[in-house]
């Protein structure tokens, strides 16, 4: 006959529901929750290195870096040979800003593991944090080929084609990683950029559009975006309609801080120029043509700097903002462990 007491207890959830449940968390866009469901397991499953691997990921996405690093080699240190483990560890070094160390520990993940995609896409990530182009693409290419319909693949090695400035190539590519899925921000963005390099001004800012429109909150699809629309207003071909994406531009912010003491600083140093020109006419008579064309470019400088490009920056912002807020970006995929939610470098 069974014990009531025994009856009545509540047997204890497995662990695998528990990290199905921290990943389900992490696709919601709640990384702190995730990283809670997954420490519990994993301090209920000590020599176990998955929840140590899901909780890395949890930290990473929430920002957490240093976190993320131990415990991710917490779970290097519980089965130093598996390829997953070292992705892990690879992708949180890289995350906390030890680009070169994280290379390190994805390449001995590569050695064990030379065709998952997974590990090639994360690879492709630091590669692009280290600014190494040509070797992002050559592991781009390895994703492409391994996995054709993996929209990563042909979006980093867009990027990195981007980056090497072969524009025409990364543009095809972009194109076909685009339409492999069509609601990535990312591809978006770089779709844009490259039109925005070759000067096709609109259709830069209806692409980058499009990537803000899924991420609004994306700081560097902000800045293209004002700067496609400040070009096409120079260029007088702003349209009449403005669907445009809200951009919070953020003048306290470190980014716009700086970009403002340059602004200033080059608008004083011309307005010098300028001035020591007007002089160097005075006292040189024979000089005095070309010292004056010389102090009308400086102050032209200076004053579009100090004055105009303020004042054209204020009203595109102005305009953006009254559109009010469009919907928010997708939540990160399942399965996708690189340095961004979606998957793929920035």
């Amino acid at each position: 006959m069974t014990d009531p007491g025994e009856e009545g207890e509540a047997r204890p959830e497995p662990a695998a529901d528990r990290l199905e449940r921290a990943w389900a968390l992490m696709e919601m866009g709640r990384p702190e929750e995730a990283s809670r469901e997954a420490a519990g397991v994993a301090a209920a499953e000590p020599a176990d290195p998955e929840p140590r691997v899901v909780l890395s990921i949890a930290l990473r996405s929430a920002g957490r870096a240093t976190e993320a690093v131990e415990a991710a080699r917490e779970a290097a240190r519980l089965d130093p040979e598996s390829a997953r483990t070292l992705w892990s560890l690879g992708m949180a070094l890289a995350a906390a800003g030890d680009a070169r160390e994280g290379r390190s520990a994805l390449e001995d993940s590569r050695s064990r593991a030379p065709e998952d995609p997974e590990v090639l896409i994360g690879l492709t990530w630091v590669l692009s944090v280290l600014e190494d182009w040509k070797e992002m693409e050559r592991v781009a290419r390895e994703v492409t080929a391994l996995s054709p319909e993996e929209p990563a693949g042909w979006i980093n090695l867009g990027i990195a084609l981007r980056k090497q400035g072969r524009k025409a190539e990364a543009l095809t590519v972009l194109l076909r990683a685009l339409r492999l899925a069509p609601d990535e921000p990312i591809a978006h963005f770089h779709i844009g950029a490259v039109y925005a390099a070759m000067k096709s001004w609109e259709r830069a800012r209806d692409s980058i559009r499009e990537a803000l429109l899924r991420a609004p909150a994306e700081g560097e699809y902000q800045r293209h975006y004002l700067a496609t629309v400040k070009a096409l207003w120079l260029a007088r071909r702003v349209p009449a309609d403005w669907e445009l994406a809200p951009l919070a531009y953020d003048i306290g912010s470190e980014a716009s801080c700086l970009r403002w003491f340059l602004r200033i600083f080059v608008a004083g140093f011309s307005g010098i120029l300028a001035a020591g020109c007007l002089w160097l006419g005075s006292a040189v008579p024979f000089l005095w043509l070309g010292a004056w064309l010389f102090a009308g470019v400086f102050l032209a400088m200076a004053g579009y700097l100090a004055v105009a490009d303020p004042i054209l920056e204020w009203w595109v912002l102005q305009r953006v903002r009254r559109e009010g807020v469009p919907p928010a970006g997708r939540p990160p995929r399942r399965g996708r462990f690189t340095g961004r939610r979606d998957g793929t470098a920035p």
